[in-house]
């Protein structure tokens, strides 16, 4: 998929092509986005992280289109963010939520 030059991806030439199929496509890719130390959860509840640290740039992870994987490899996607915490789009099982970071 195309990108901007934040990281964002671009699809208005899929959406525009009258070609019929599609000359262009998209493809989900996923990549881990690299912070410049871990992220320590403190805490875990229903679809809400709360981190250790206030590190996070707020509503830039929020958009939709990054997603938090859990232990079993299940993909929650981010639907909000602040500097210290993030949010998904449902609920994950006390089991299945991240662990609190070491202290």
């Amino acid at each position: 998929m195309p990108a901007l030059g934040d990281g964002q991806a671009c699809i208005v030439c899929q959406e525009n092509c009258p070609v019929s199929p599609k000359a262009i496509f998209t493809r989900e890719v996923f990549s881990p986005v690299r912070m410049s130390r871990p992220l320590a959860v403190q805490a875990a509840e229903r679809n809400r992280i709360t981190l250790n640290s206030d590190t996070l740039e707020p509503g830039r992870f929020g958009t939709g289109d990054y997603y938090a994987v859990l232990a079993d490899g299940r993909r929650l996607r981010l639907t909000a963010n602040g500097s210290g915490f993030i949010e998904t789009d449902r609920s994950f099982a006390p089991d299945a939520a991240p662990r609190r970071a070491a202290r």
